[in-house]
Parts: structure tokens; C-alpha cells; sequence
């Protein structure tokens, strides 16, 4: 779910030992690969096409050559389970501990829910969002993430929201107001 993301394609030349699999939704995917058609090493960087709203991950991966089970794996989804139904996302945990025989790690973002005190997102956003048919289907406080990750079997590692990556990564004062209520989360599927 990389959408318009380059962070595969710039990691991909850096680390060739490295096998790059950027799954997204197809209309997405098309448009990155037409962009980047003379630009991508392929023995490590591969595009594939899965739409999660109708397609299961397992299903996709199971058959698709460049990707390989006996690897330690991590999956990143930035922005997008946010578009997802909690149970599209419960699929998709389920199918990442079948996918790897190896220990499995998955980064992801989240959002706080709207009514939140930890987001500033306008409501605004939320009626554009829906309007371009991108509706937010899925938003969980912070606070809930380990228990939701052990209902999937899955435990927390971390969680790092716009002030602690501010904390940690910018080193000059800030002047501007940033958004708040996406918050990163680092987990690991158990075995």
C-alpha cells in the first residue's frame, strides 16, 4: 500500500541483498510502474498487484514468484489500513503469520479515532475523504493497540506518534503546526 511512497524504490538500489515487494492496489501500482519503468533493478524490486478490499494476501503472495517464505519478512503498510474494514485487517494478519516460516515483522500506521484529543485532523478532511471515495473504516486509539494486536496474534514492539518522531528526528525548533493522530506501530506476529 505504498501509493506515490518512493521508500522501497530508494531503499531497493542501496540494498541489493535485500528482496523488495511493493503490493498496492492496482489503478496505484500502474501508475508507479509506468513512472519508474527505467529505474528499478528487478532482481530485487518487484511490483504486485492486490487489491485488499477483494483480494487475500496469502492468496496473492502464495503465487507469486518473488516471494520467498523461508526469509525473515517485513511488511509495511503506511496509510492504508486506515481505508480497510477491521476485518479486511484481521485477514490480513491472519495471512501474514500463514505467509512466513521465519519471524515476521509488520510496520503500519494508524490513526487516533477523529473525536480523539491526540488528532487535529479536521472534519473537513474526513467529508473529502469520503467524497473521493477513500473513507476512514478503520481508527483506534493508541492506548488499544496492544490489545488489538494480541487479538491477532501479534504483540507490540512500539508506537511512535508525530511528537515522539519530532523528539527523536528533528533537531531545530519547529514553526509550524504539524498533524497529529497518524501514529507508527512496529509489531511482531507470533509464531
Amino acid at each position: 500500500g505504498a501509493g506515490f511512497d518512493c521508500l522501497l524504490w530508494q531503499l531497493h538500489s542501496k540494498y541489493k541483498q535485500i528482496n523488495f515487494i511493493e503490493i498496492d492496489h492496482p489503478t496505484t501500482s500502474q501508475y508507479k510502474q509506468s513512472a519508474l519503468v527505467n529505474t528499478v533493478d528487478s532482481d530485487n524490486f518487484h511490483f504486485l498487484e492486490v487489491d485488499f478490499s477483494h483480494q487475500n494476501l496469502q492468496t496473492e503472495l502464495n503465487q507469486y514468484s518473488g516471494f520467498n517464505p523461508k526469509l525473515n519478512t517485513l511488511f509495511i503498510a503506511e496509510g492504508v489500513l486506515m481505508y480497510l474494514s477491521e476485518n479486511d485487517i484481521r485477514v490480513l494478519f491472519e495471512s501474514m503469520a500463514k505467509l512466513t516460516q521465519q519471524a515476521c515483522l509488520f510496520c503500519f500506521t494508524s490513526l487516533e479515532p477523529p473525536q480523539s484529543d491526540k488528532n487535529n485532523m479536521r472534519r473537513l478532511l474526513s467529508f473529502y475523504l469520503k467524497a473521493v471515495g477513500e473513507p476512514l473504516n478503520f481508527t483506534l486509539g493508541s492506548q488499544d493497540m496492544s490489545s488489538f494486536l494480541a487479538s491477532v496474534n501479534a504483540e507490540l514492539i512500539s508506537i511512535s506518534d508525530t511528537n515522539k518522531m519530532v523528539d527523536e528526528f528533528i533537531k531545530q525548533p519547529l514553526n509550524q503546526l504539524l498533524h497529529h493522530g497518524e501514529y507508527v506501530v512496529l509489531s511482531k506476529l507470533k509464531d
